[in-house]
């Protein structure tokens, strides 16, 4: 609108106010029953009531361009909006461009994000809600959109923008440290990492492995046997203990000559006894031959075998007699004149030897003296 149009548009209010001054004398004052021009609701029509009038009746001749709209409707400031870059009236008055975390401009008409705020992104790519998603806790979207924190057998978190392993599933452990991979390893069955992270089945001695989250030894090495049940401390006997010959355990004397009698040793692993073998000269007689006599019998238990050695009473000496079959019992059988005057009592050095197997159980050795064939 031009200025001479505003003076023309001036001019006429002017004269139709003074062609109304009368009327507006002759209407004001209170009425029962309030008059149709009655426009700012007080049921008296007066000059307020004409000034409405007129400034929406001007409002309603204005004739903006393109691109623009009167906004304020302010006749009198023409159509001040211009609805295409306005970001307070974009496209139309009042649409203004405000989108949640984010900056905005209007543009041809409508409102376009041009950057968001903070830790926000435009994840979903929909203008309309703005910078929607919060970087630094989204699961799905966690540190750049499109991020998942989706991890094997785990529930992930985002934690500062940042994936993490919230928890593990059941069963399982993140053992490594690397969330990549998640919660990677089977507590239920792995040696290394046996119903928690860092429980190995190393036990000594033995071959274990991990059952349902619990070390099982399935296995002991050669010669070791796990008496006491405790995986802890894997396979904790050494049958295979190679004792010293001058430890030999001292029986005492046993009559070789005289009734039959019998000593009996329980034990397992290996063993030496020292024995003597006496001779009652007393009962010698002076025509014909008597005997001494000296029996060892060894009974292995199921599932080890031992063998049986004797020696003369000297460390280091060759055995003077062996049991070395393969089975559960060694037996030997000595026996020596005995001369009418001479005593023949005699020491023996008895060995326990470990063969092969491995068994908690004990051994029994029988020592019988006097006793014949």
């Amino acid at each position: 609108m031009t200025e001479k149009d505003h003076c023309l548009t001036k001019l006429s209010i002017c004269l139709f106010l003074s062609v109304c001054l009368s009327c507006l004398s002759v209407t004001q004052g209170a009425t029962s029953v309030c008059p149709d021009f009655d426009l700012d609701g007080d049921c008296i029509v007066d000059f307020n009531d004409f000034a409405i009038f007129v400034t929406e009746w001007l409002a309603q001749r204005l004739d903006c361009n393109s691109g623009y709209e009167d906004c304020d409707d302010y006749y009198y400031n023409g159509c001040e909006a211009h609805v295409v870059t306005d970001p307070n009236n974009c496209g139309g008055c009042d649409n203004i461009c405000s989108l949640p975390h984010a900056t905005a401009e209007c543009m041809d008409g409508n409102c376009v994000l041009i950057g968001c705020q903070g830790n926000y992104d435009d994840c979903d790519g929909v203008p309309e809600n703005g910078c929607e998603t919060d970087l630094m806790n989204d699961v799905d979207n966690c540190g750049f959109c499109g991020n998942n924190c989706n991890y094997p057998n785990a529930t992930a978190a985002c934690q500062g923008g940042n994936c993490i392993i919230a928890a593990c599933d059941p069963a399982y452990g993140d053992c490594d440290g690397v969330p990549e991979n998640g919660c990677e390893t089977d507590l239920m069955n792995d040696a290394n990492n046996c119903g928690f992270c860092g429980n190995n089945c190393n036990y000594p001695n033995a071959t274990a492995v991990c059952q349902g989250g619990s070390c099982i030894i399935v296995a002991c090495d050669p010669a070791y046997a796990d008496c006491d049940g405790i995986g802890e401390n894997g396979c904790e006997v050494n049958l295979n203990n190679d004792p010293a010959c001058s430890g030999a355990e001292y029986l005492g004397a046993l009559e070789g000559d005289g009734n039959c009698s019998i000593y009996t040793r329980f034990l397992r692993g290996e063993k030496w006894y020292r024995i003597t073998l006496t001779d009652d000269t007393s009962n010698d007689v002076l025509f014909g031959s008597r005997w001494l006599y000296f029996q060892v019998r060894l009974q292995s238990p199921s599932g080890v075998d031992y063998n049986l050695y004797m020696y003369d009473d000297a460390c280091g000496s060759d055995p003077i007699g062996s049991s070395t079959s393969y089975g559960s019992i060694d037996g030997l059988n000595y026996q020596l004149p005995d001369y009418f005057g001479s005593d023949e009592s005699r020491t023996f050095l008895v060995e326990v030897r470990y063969y092969n197997g491995s068994s908690c159980d004990n051994w029994s050795l029988q020592f019988s003296g006097g006793c014949p064939p």
